[in-house]
């Protein structure tokens, strides 16, 4: 069962990734204008490997984490809704020691 405070953590690393995504795609004739970056899949949306890459490492960088290797080829985290469930679920154990704390923010 969800918790009110829960699902708003994750709604708003959801919103995060989302613009992380936006940002990376803006430029990139190769995404559906129409796509839904929060719920489509990467490869709906019409990202590359590359892209997805890029993705990771900006969603890295920009919450302060680590992402194990095993999580970035897990087929069920194929869109920014589950990614975002999966950070919200393993906050702490991604956190990095010297930056984690832009997670929470």
């Amino acid at each position: 069962m969800d918790i009110p405070g829960e699902r708003d953590e994750t709604r708003d690393i959801e919103d995060r990734l989302a613009a992380i995504l936006g940002r990376l795609t803006a430029a990139n004739e190769m995404v559906r204008a129409d796509a839904d970056l929060h719920g489509d899949s990467f490869g709906a949306i019409g990202l590359t490997s590359v892209d997805y890459l890029e993705f990771i490492l900006n969603v890295e960088a920009e919450l302060g984490i680590d992402i194990p290797d095993e999580a970035l080829m897990d087929p069920a985290l194929a869109s920014v809704r589950q990614w975002a469930a999966y950070l919200a679920r393993h906050r702490d154990e991604l956190a990095t020691p010297l930056v984690g704390a832009s997670f929470a923010g």
